[in-house]
């Protein structure tokens, strides 16, 4: 992810950046992991349990196949 990101003017170079960085993004994914994430998960799962949901009107062989 970083690879692809112009330097900035003032952040320097060097391994005590690389380091800082480091714990940076360590300690970011530790509290995105407490809080639950981005929800995206929660998202993927309604958006895909609304697609097996039959649409009003479907014909009964396609609701049968669809809650057995």
């Amino acid at each position: 992810m970083r690879s692809t990101e112009a330097p900035a003017a003032l952040e320097g170079s060097g391994p005590a950046r690389d380091i800082t960085r480091d714990l940076y993004d360590q300690a970011l994914s530790e509290e995105m992991s407490r809080a639950g994430g981005l929800g995206v998960g929660p998202l993927l799962y309604r958006q895909l349990n609304r697609a097996q949901v039959p649409a009003p009107g479907a014909d009964k062989e396609s609701e049968r196949r669809i809650h057995p």
